[in-house]
């Protein structure tokens, strides 16, 4: 049994305080664009691919995601007229692309979601997101290289 100060040290945990963190933004931005239909999370996938077509392959490779993920995120933007497979192929050779309900749907979550963005930035001070994000790229390719368990 742990002993009340050896608990304590959970309360650092890099894990759920990130992932607290990342509560707290999503929330920030599902508010900022509720009017939209598009949730936060699924943001960044229009976005690539409003910057030209991609594979699952290149999708889950850059969102860092399993492709049983990427799918269950897919299935709402195709649903809603925001993504196609530009071949309307299955499987794995599935090219996707933002169908123009997509761009549009951008265009117009777009000054929303600079506000909230705008925001988080303020909250950080001056310069702070920049070294924010700078280290946390940092710690992620460092992690990425050495695995579990590695110091």
């Amino acid at each position: 049994m742990l002993a009340p100060a050896q608990l304590r040290h959970f309360g650092d945990c890099a894990c759920f305080n990130v992932r607290w963190f990342n509560r707290v933004l999503t929330q920030h931005f599902t508010k900022a664009m509720r009017t939209s239909g598009l949730q936060p999370t699924q943001l960044p996938l229009l976005a690539r691919l409003a910057a030209g077509s991609a594979s699952l392959a290149e999708l889950t490779d850059w969102l860092a995601m399993d492709r049983t993920t990427l799918l269950r995120n897919l299935r709402p933007l195709e649903r809603r007229g925001w993504v196609r497979d530009q071949a309307g192929r299955r499987g794995r050779a599935r090219q996707l692309e933002l169908a123009p309900s997509g761009h549009r749907l951008l265009a117009e979550v777009q000054p929303a979601w600079q506000r909230a963005q705008a925001q988080i930035e303020a909250a950080f001070g001056a310069g702070e997101w920049g070294r924010f994000m700078a280290k946390m790229e940092e710690v992620a390719t460092r992690l990425e290289k050495s695995g579990p368990g590695s110091p």
